[in-house]
């Protein structure tokens, strides 16, 4: 919520409770508590224009705080559609209406969020930490360190074991994941486990030169950065993106959108540089209206069966 006490996440760490094994389940939300997006749009922090409070806000926050998580070994649970950002009270009752009676009642089921373009974007970015813990070895039986104590900055620094400063392919890749949790900027020391070249996975691989194992960055509010130091496919598009044929045009655009694909488009989102999702109004099969967007540069987020594919497309 962007509050400064309690906030302390180290137990979440099998090693941390002095377990030899993974047998710690860790987890965010839980049947007896309320939901985090609720907690966030009900009583989130604010400061000057940022506030927890806000919709598309709250929704990134939680995809900072599922880039912690995941990013912590350990096996994890997630409750209800929180993968969406589930926001009803926990006494909300089978009929949508709110009753301290109705806390152990069955839950609305929120299908319709999936519609919404910032739940979609959650529902994408929480889907690939879920891969990447499924895929890279790091994630799930690496060495890890939580710095932040009960700060508002999180982060994880993960070391694979066996440990190598040079890696060279993703088997012994190296992971620091952190996030501003505080409404304001933070200059944080990011703690790397070695000097070098290191790739943003947020910003498509952009890479980082990290001079000293203690490096200094701005994080504005909510923002977190996931570094690897090995280059790897961003997102889900690993594989699918080398196979489908896609094309978006024109671009730049103003009030059209075109996108051709071998495969069948089941959904579009745009997404712009400050995180924001929208769900422009489909034409028909390869045409989307986004005349009522802002000008500017976004990321195109087009949903096959299987996959995601992200273009950059700007609009005049």
């Amino acid at each position: 919520m962007g509050y400064g006490s309690s906030n302390d996440i180290s137990g979440i760490y099998f090693v941390n409770r002095s377990f030899t094994v993974p047998g710690a389940i860790g987890y965010m939300e839980s049947h007896d508590e309320e939901r985090l997006m609720y907690k966030n749009l009900q009583f989130g922090n604010s400061a000057g224009l940022y506030s927890v409070k806000t919709l598309s806000t709250a929704l990134n926050r939680i995809k900072a705080a599922n880039l912690i998580f995941y990013s912590i070994p350990g096996p994890k649970m997630i409750w209800q559609f929180g993968e969406l950002g589930y926001d009803l009270s926990i006494n909300t009752c089978s009929d949508g209406t709110t009753n301290n009676n109705c806390r152990t009642s069955a839950k609305p089921i929120k299908w319709e969020y999936q519609q919404v373009g910032d739940r979609a974007s959650l529902f994408t970015v929480t889907a690939d930490l879920i891969r990447l813990r499924n895929t890279y070895s790091v994630f799930t039986s690496g060495d890890a360190t939580l710095i932040g104590g009960s700060n508002l900055v999180k982060q994880v620094m993960l070391k694979n074991k066996p440990y190598t400063a040079s890696p060279t392919n993703s088997s012994q890749m190296n992971v620091v994941s952190v996030a501003n949790f505080d409404v304001s900027n933070q200059t944080v020391q990011i703690t790397f486990p070695h000097t070098g070249t290191w790739y943003d996975y947020y910003e498509y691989g952009a890479q980082l030169n990290v001079t000293s194992t203690n490096q200094s960055m701005e994080l504005t509010p909510g923002q977190y950065k996931l570094y690897t130091d090995v280059l790897i496919q961003n997102l889900i598009t690993s594989t699918e993106e080398e196979h489908v044929s896609i094309s978006l045009f024109p671009n730049p655009t103003n009030d059209v959108l075109r996108v051709q694909a071998e495969k069948p488009i089941q959904s579009l989102a745009l997404i712009s540089m400050q995180g924001s999702a929208v769900l422009p109004k489909r034409i028909d099969t390869e045409s989307w209206d986004v005349s009522s967007m802002s000008a500017g540069l976004y990321i195109a987020e087009i949903r096959f069966e299987n996959s995601v594919i992200r273009k950059r497309v700007l609009k005049k």
